[in-house]
């Protein structure tokens, strides 16, 4: 584990981050949303979170992960949510996380909601 201090935390470094995950796939900028733009959902963004966390030593209150991520959709709640959505009569959107809340957050060395 390579832990950053938080006069080390640079932007670019997050982004980069970001980018090595999505395995390039998608251009990150400090407003794309990782959730609504680029996808990251489900059992993929457990994997972020666990791997940001780790990185970048964060500390203090449990990430809020359903704010901003849908379950995987192996409950049975999860399952009936994706059916409406792909019918249109749910609208599953959930605020965006953004990288500009990695960076904060890194810095802080606990969660920031912005």
């Amino acid at each position: 584990m390579r832990s950053a201090a938080v006069e080390d935390v640079d932007a670019a470094v997050i982004i980069k981050f970001c980018s090595d995950f999505l395995g390039g796939a998608y251009p990150v900028t400090m407003h794309t949303s990782l959730n609504n733009d680029a996808g990251i959902d489900g059992i993929d963004a457990m994997e972020f979170i666990r791997r940001f966390e780790q990185e970048y030593d964060l500390t203090g209150d449990a990430f809020r992960y359903y704010d901003y991520f849908q379950d995987e959709g192996t409950t049975l709640t999860g399952m009936v949510r994706a059916v409406l959505q792909k019918l249109g009569l749910f609208d599953g959107s959930k605020k965006d996380f953004t990288v500009t809340t990695l960076v904060s957050s890194a810095r802080a060395k606990q969660w920031v909601y912005t």
